[in-house]
């Protein structure tokens, strides 16, 4: 693509003093600049950051557009027409993008280097974190509360752990990127790394669970065969998350798995989970004789069922939100469906709660009865009152009675 071609638009809105006197969008800057010096263009040192050679400003007064940064090698010549550049000049630049001029009093630390679609990421990362503190407390008193603490627990503690470390360690990106614009590259690796094992160990509960695993019998030993299939699914799904987060988003976009082919591997691979999830829930559920047993396992399979195709709904919801508003609204409503799933399974694995006679249960060590399961109570009252019933006055005649006869 020619020069003129690219640069048309620009050209009809662009100021250049000799070429293009009446334009009124301060767009060009040229290079090399010289060293020490400002570069070319650069009219007024008033309006140039301190520091830098070069200060572009764009005022958008009534709705937030994109704005990009083009690099490219042509130059306007005697005639005003624009040419490709012939020198080969090799250039070292550093570029800073804000929203809002450096020092000034009006900018704010949530927005100043963030673009307008990742202006609440700080927030909702403060808010996450301390959700999961919260969250990880409760559990952690839970498991207090149990003599022995079942499997199922254990995996569910190990999860929000991980949720809790690695939402603390994306948060600590983004403010590091709120004030300097950089962040931390190895605290948003390990932050999101641990943020999608969670995820993936958190399908494998919910499978286990839907086989029955420490519901029908308890969880001490592992189906082979699911954590085979478990650990296939999980490898293919962490291979494309990190092709997604080296090769195509940037220090902030990695939430965003709907816009690439390896995001839509990840969206597959949970729909596979949800299949899996699905037929496993329905066996288990034909497969019970207790009628209550059977009613929670099937409002057990409905409501996470939901999580697991909430990834691909958020995706379509999403792709009808204006890109100025996607980003934010992905980030809030995935991290709002993990959160909740997780507080239910909280809650239902809660040592005093009314699901727990639906689980494996390692409090006591002889077999529990209960009026669902047997009939035993039942025939013991039957029996006691039968007793009752049979008694009558003869067996027992007054004390009166038995004085008189003895005297």
């Amino acid at each position: 693509m020619s020069c003129g071609s690219m640069l048309r638009n620009l050209t009809n809105k662009g100021f250049e003093p000799r070429c293009f006197p009446n334009g009124t969008s301060d767009s060009f800057r040229w290079i090399p600049c010289p060293d020490g010096h400002l570069c070319k263009g650069e009219d007024n040192a008033a309006n140039v950051i301190p520091g830098y050679q070069m200060t572009m400003q764009i005022q958008e007064r009534f709705n937030p557009e994109h704005w990009y940064v083009l690099l490219i090698a042509c130059n306007l010549d005697s005639n005003c027409e624009w040419k490709d550049s012939a020198p080969n000049v090799p250039i070292n630049y550093d570029i800073w993008l804000t929203n809002g001029r450096p020092n000034s009093a009006a900018v704010s630390f949530f927005t100043f280097n963030f673009s307008f679609d990742e202006q609440n990421t700080v927030q909702l990362f403060l808010l996450t974190v301390c959700m999961y503190a919260i969250l990880s407390i409760i559990q952690s008193g839970a498991n207090f509360k149990n003599r022995q603490i079942p499997p199922r627990s254990i995996i569910l503690s190990r999860i929000i752990t991980m949720k809790l470390i690695g939402y603390s360690l994306q948060c600590f990106n983004v403010l590091l990127f709120a004030y300097d614009g950089q962040g931390f590259f190895i605290a948003r690796i390990a932050g999101e790394v641990l943020r999608n094992t969670s995820v993936q160990v958190h399908c494998l509960l919910l499978i286990l669970l839907a086989k029955g695993w420490d519901i029908s019998y308890p969880g001490t030993e592992y189906p082979r065969r699911t954590i085979i299939m478990w650990g296939i699914l999980a490898g293919l799904d962490t291979i494309l998350f990190f092709y997604n987060c080296t090769f195509v988003y940037d220090v902030l976009h990695d939430v965003d798995i709907y816009s690439a082919w390896p995001g839509h591997g990840m969206i597959l691979i949970r729909i596979v989970y949800a299949i899996w999830f699905l037929i496993e829930i329905r066996k288990l559920i034909d497969s019970e004789q207790n009628r209550h047993k059977a009613e929670f396992l099937a409002h057990f399979g409905a409501g996470f069922l939901v999580w697991f195709v909430s990834l691909p709904m958020i995706g379509i919801v999403a792709s009808f939100v204006s890109q100025l508003w996607r980003f934010s609204l992905i980030l809030a409503l995935t991290t709002f469906a993990n959160f909740v799933a997780l507080s239910c399974l909280v809650h239902q694995f809660w040592p005093k709660s009314s699901y727990r006679k639906f689980f494996a249960d390692y409090t006591n060590g002889h077999r529990r009865l209960g009026r669902d399961d047997s009939h035993e109570f039942n025939d013991y009252d039957n029996y006691l009152f039968y007793d009752q019933d049979s008694d009558s006055d003869a067996d027992f005649p007054d004390c009166e009675d038995a004085i008189r006869t003895q005297i």
